[in-house]
């Protein structure tokens, strides 16, 4: 398995992924080893190479050549969602000319015409025309959706994907979860929060804490943060840190263990992930699991996996945020949503759909 160089030092969904599926995949007997890209590891010892995000192809390619399945089958879990939410608010604040498109068309519709613009400049550009001849290569996608599929689809212009794709869900530590893990008495005795709202994540705009601060900011509904700032996006923190002292009752608080984790979406209220995309978060995966409320972002495959027992919000607008939020609040748990989660969406089966995905890679 070949990841990105900094996998571990700044963890994301992609880590957690990539770990578990090695956790599980071993317990069917599978041998697996973890290497970054740039290691070079000496590829001819292995059956299979699999590769986790999109924007590695590239790099991987260019080091070893794009003949290499002619002797190694690749296997690329693509955890691709084309999302250009965040860049526009930072176009207005540093471009003249989308502060007058803005002007004229107003907020929604420039913020239309530029995500049209940034779609279109992917998909003919460098980068789309590179990404629609390197994955040709690899022998099986492991995308974490259909959405997923028609979403390569659709921003590509391609109709091929679906051919050489098995969907592999993402997925909870089952026994984290079942039975319903008690409420974190550490994290209650140190906080005495209740009735909280929770975001389980990095902080970097791709996550829009900033949304969620705006958009509860006039409600005395505690909110707490858990996550790694970003060590590549020190402003968007600086600024979260400047509305949560402007707003009050917000705690940014260090990453915790999974188990730890598991105590505390028991006690939270509700799990918000407001984000630019998601595929489908694994934190509100978690957070369902535990019996938590879940509100998501429209953008990505949340939809697939959630269905009617979730929220719904649109990170371009604090309203909806709010909006989803407060009707969450007012809401039964989702048991339903527990139940099915526990079901469906486990590393185990995620495992077991990826060995099947090896068994027709190396056919």
């Amino acid at each position: 398995m070949l990841s990105r160089e900094d996998v571990h030092t700044v963890p994301g969904g992609d880590t957690v992924q990539m770990l578990q599926t090695k956790r599980e995949l071993e317990k069917l007997g599978v041998e697996v080893q973890l290497d970054a890209i740039s290691q070079r590891p000496a590829l001819d010892e292995y059956d299979l190479v699999h590769i986790f995000n999109w924007e590695l192809l590239e790099p991987f390619f260019s080091t070893w050549g794009e003949d290499l399945t002619c002797r190694l089958p690749i296997v690329l879990s693509t955890i691709f969602w084309f999302h250009t939410g965040q860049w526009y608010d930072d176009a207005i604040v540093n471009r003249r000319v989308w502060k007058i498109a803005q002007t004229a068309l107003g907020t929604t519709g420039a913020r239309l015409f530029y995500e049209r613009w940034q779609q279109a400049k992917f998909r003919w550009g460098k980068r789309g025309r590179n990404l629609r001849r390197l994955l040709a290569v690899p022998t099986q996608l492991l995308p974490n959706s259909c959405m997923e599929i028609q979403h390569l689809e659709k921003v590509l212009g391609l109709g091929c994907i679906r051919r050489k794709s098995t969907v592999v869900p993402n997925g909870i530590t089952k026994e984290l979860f079942d039975p319903l893990p008690p409420p974190n008495q550490d994290f209650w005795k140190e906080y005495r929060l209740e009735h909280f709202v929770l975001e389980v994540a990095r902080i970097q705009a791709a996550k829009n804490q900033l949304g969620l601060i705006d958009a509860l900011a006039d409600t005395s509904i505690p909110i707490v943060f858990i996550g790694q700032p970003s060590p590549y996006e020190k402003e968007y923190v600086t600024r979260c840190y400047a509305q949560a002292r402007k707003r009050g009752n917000v705690y940014f608080i260090s990453p915790k263990t999974s188990q730890e984790l598991a105590g505390i979406y028991a006690l939270a209220a509700v799990h918000v992930l407001p984000s630019w995309r998601e595929t489908p978060g694994l934190a509100s995966l978690e957070a369902a699991a535990a019996g938590c409320r879940v509100v998501s972002t429209v953008n990505g495959s949340t939809r697939e996996y959630f269905g009617d027992d979730a929220w719904y919000c649109d990170p371009r607008n604090p309203a909806s945020i709010r909006k989803a939020v407060l009707a969450a609040l007012d809401s039964p748990r989702p048991e339903r949503l527990r139940r099915r989660v526990l079901e469906q969406f486990t590393w185990e089966a995620a495992a077991r759909s990826t060995l099947d995905a090896y068994r027709k890679a190396v056919r």
